[in-house]
């Protein structure tokens, strides 16, 4: 005879000859139920998990996606979580962060961390209509972005005796600047006035200290002061195969350049230069009755090599015979 119990065993009773009872106890183990046999809703199985990420502040993100299946034909849900540490707890969900995919916001500097809940809805199960599961943990790190410096020219290039200017650089924090060279350019640190002081090249540095979402920057910008322009005072052929050439001094000049020829476009045209004392210079060896082109500008020498003024007015001469 066997006689079932609560506990899903039985007992099984053999009776002998002497109809004395003797009991031998055997247990079975409960079968093995699927959560549908259950009348439970099936765990999500998630085929795909998010992967970190990393961008500059201000930079289109990608989004966070999962991919989930069921098998007993239920609903599934999603929500996105986030939180400050590598962690399920503490974290706070999304605000509206319902779907597969969530795409992380770039707007503040630092590192978040995101997973998302999938849940499964089977309203034909039984006591048990939804089940749960957590993705994988995700860090999504966001770096201060490059600070561009605008509103100024990477080159500028001016003549002696201009009136001071102002630059206008703009940048993400406060802007300074700094001349390399004094003699030839001073600039305010926070003004950005520029003052010309001499001839040659020198370069003011600008510098954006930046903020919380951007990194300092730097912009460079290579200044050139040119000697003023040049004029030629007097141009005579007062003997034979030969020209006198006179021009103004320039008392920030480090010599001068004089150009001739017979060619009022300067084609094959001969250069010599002149010191910084002289202001005057003869041509010699000149073809006779032949008119001569001639022109002069100064120029101003430094470590990063000659700064050139602007030619004079080209003036012209008979050659005597």
């Amino acid at each position: 005879m066997i006689v079932f119990t609560n506990d899903n065993s039985y007992k099984f009773s053999s009776v002998q000859d002497d109809f004395s009872p003797r009991l031998d106890q055997f247990t079975v183990a409960p079968a093995k139920l699927t959560e549908k046999q259950e009348g439970k809703a099936e765990i999500p199985t998630i085929t795909k998990q998010p992967t970190k990420s990393s961008y500059t502040y201000g930079q289109p993100a990608k989004a966070l996606t999962i991919k989930v299946s069921v098998k007993d034909g239920g609903t599934l849900r999603y929500q996105w979580y986030q939180n400050k540490k590598n962690s399920y707890q503490d974290a706070t969900a999304v605000k509206g962060a319902n779907q597969a995919s969530y795409t992380p916001s770039t707007a503040s500097v630092g590192t978040k961390y995101y997973y998302c809940v999938v849940t499964n809805t089977n309203q034909s199960s039984g006591s048990t209509k939804t089940a749960q599961k957590n993705s994988n943990i995700v860090s999504v790190q966001v770096t201060k972005a490059a600070n561009k410096i605008t509103g100024v020219a990477s080159n500028l290039k001016k003549v002696y005796g201009s009136k001071a200017f102002t630059l206008k650089a703009k940048g993400k924090g406060s802007v300074t600047y700094t001349s390399s060279d004094k003699k030839v350019v001073t600039v305010g640190k926070k003004t950005g006035k520029v003052n010309i002081k001499g001839c040659g090249k020198a370069v003011i540095t600008v510098k954006a200290a930046g903020n919380s979402n951007y990194k300092s920057g730097t912009k460079k910008i290579a200044v050139v002061i040119a000697p003023k322009k040049q004029a030629i005072t007097s141009l005579k052929s007062t003997s034979k195969n030969t020209v006198t050439v006179k021009w103004k001094k320039d008392s920030k000049a480090d010599g001068y350049q004089i150009q001739y020829g017979t060619n009022r476009k300067f084609k094959g045209a001969k250069t010599v230069k002149a010191k910084k004392s002289k202001t005057s210079v003869v041509l010699k060896k000149l073809k006779a009755k032949k008119r001569y082109y001639v022109r002069v500008r100064a120029y101003k020498s430094s470590s990063k090599g000659k700064v050139y003024g602007a030619y004079s007015k080209v003036k012209s001469v008979l050659v005597k015979r």
